[in-house]
């Protein structure tokens, strides 16, 4: 697995909504799912004790939300 620095991982955000036509608030609802998931997978006791979402601003913050909501929806 390679980590990206914040520079690499613009560029890497830019080639995606750009040249593959992907819209960013796709790639931010699939990104904030797939936490979920691994959530559900990993941690499902911890579920139950409630969860807390901290976010930064930016992408990030959007993802965080999307974390949120999905989350909520389920219960």
């Amino acid at each position: 697995m390679k980590i990206l620095t914040a520079e690499e991982m613009q560029a890497a955000d830019a080639a995606t909504f750009e040249r593959l036509l992907i819209p960013s608030r796709v790639v931010m609802e699939n990104a904030g799912r797939e936490v979920v998931r691994f959530i559900l997978e990993r941690y499902p006791e911890r579920l139950r004790r409630g969860v807390l979402v901290f976010a930064g601003g930016g992408n990030n913050g959007g993802d965080g939300y999307v974390v949120a909501r999905t989350l909520l929806t389920m219960g």
